[in-house]
C-alpha cells in the first residue's frame, strides 16, 4: 500500500470476519481499561492495572488479523500524510497544527508546507516586515537597547530570518549587528514561546505568511 493514502474503512473490509469480531472485542476490553483508569477512584477495580495487559492483547489480536494485508508481523504506521485528515508533508492534523497554526491549501496540503517552497532570500526584508509591524524602524530594531519592547521584536526577526532565509546564524548575526549565539539564542526562545503561548504564535505565523507571500 506505500505511495497511497491509508484507507483504514477498505483495510478493515479486507480482514477476516472472525479476526475483525476478535479485534473488535481486544478493543473494548481496552477501552473500558481506559475509561475506568480515568474514573478511579469511583471503580473499586483498579483498571488502570489492568489497561497494559489490554495494550498487549489488542496489538497481538491486531498482529493475527492483518497478516493479510502487511508485510511486518507488526502493523507498520503508514508513512506521514498517508493517514486520513493529515498533512503529506508534516502530518499535521485538525487537532495538532503547525507551531504558529497553519490551515488546509489541499486534502493533505497544510498552508505551512505549501509555503516552504517560497523562502525568503533578504535578511533584510525579514527586519523591516517586522520593525514595521511593531512601530519601530530598522534601526531601532538593530539598536543596542534591551528594552522588551525592541528586544522581543527583535528575536522574532531572528528567528524568522532563520526559518525562511536558510542562512547561517553567523550570516544572521553579522546582518543583526550581533553575534551567532545571540542569534541561535533568539531561535531557541521564540521557538518555546511560539509553543507556549498561542498569541506569540498567531503573530509569528502572520508575519510568516506576509514574508512569505511578498516572496512570490
Amino acid at each position: 500500500m506505500s505511495g497511497e493514502r491509508f484507507d483504514p474503512t477498505a483495510a478493515w473490509a479486507a480482514i477476516a470476519p472472525e479476526h475483525q469480531a476478535e479485534i473488535g472485542a481486544a478493543a473494548l476490553a481496552l477501552m473500558l481499561c481506559i475509561r475506568g483508569g480515568e474514573d478511579e477512584p469511583i471503580y473499586s477495580t483498579p483498571y488502570s492495572d489492568a489497561e497494559p495487559n489490554a495494550w498487549h492483547e489488542f496489538e497481538e489480536t491486531i498482529d493475527r488479523g492483518t497478516d493479510c494485508l502487511f508485510d511486518r508481523v507488526t502493523i507498520p504506521l503508514p508513512p506521514i500524510g498517508l493517514l486520513p485528515g493529515t498533512c503529506r508533508a508534516c502530518g499535521c492534523t485538525d487537532n495538532r497544527a503547525c507551531p504558529g497554526g497553519c490551515s488546509w491549501v489541499e486534502p493533505d496540503l497544510c498552508s505551512a508546507c505549501a509555503d516552504k517552497d517560497r523562502p525568503v532570500k533578504s535578511i533584510r526584508a525579514v527586519q523591516e516586515v517586522v520593525a514595521c509591524h511593531h512601530g519601530l524602524t530598522v534601526e531601532q530594531l538593530l539598536s543596542g537597547t534591551k528594552r522588551r519592547c525592541v528586544a522581543r521584536p527583535r528575536q522574532i526577526a531572528m528567528f524568522l530570518a532563520a526559518e525562511l532565509t536558510g542562512r547561517e546564524t553567523t550570516v544572521i548575526g553579522r546582518e543583526f549587528l550581533r553575534d551567532r549565539t545571540t542569534v541561535a539564542h533568539a531561535v531557541e526562545t521564540i521557538a518555546a514561546a511560539v509553543t507556549a503561548s498561542p498569541a506569540t504564535g498567531l503573530l509569528v505565523n502572520r508575519l510568516r505568511e506576509q514574508l512569505r507571500a511578498g516572496a512570490q
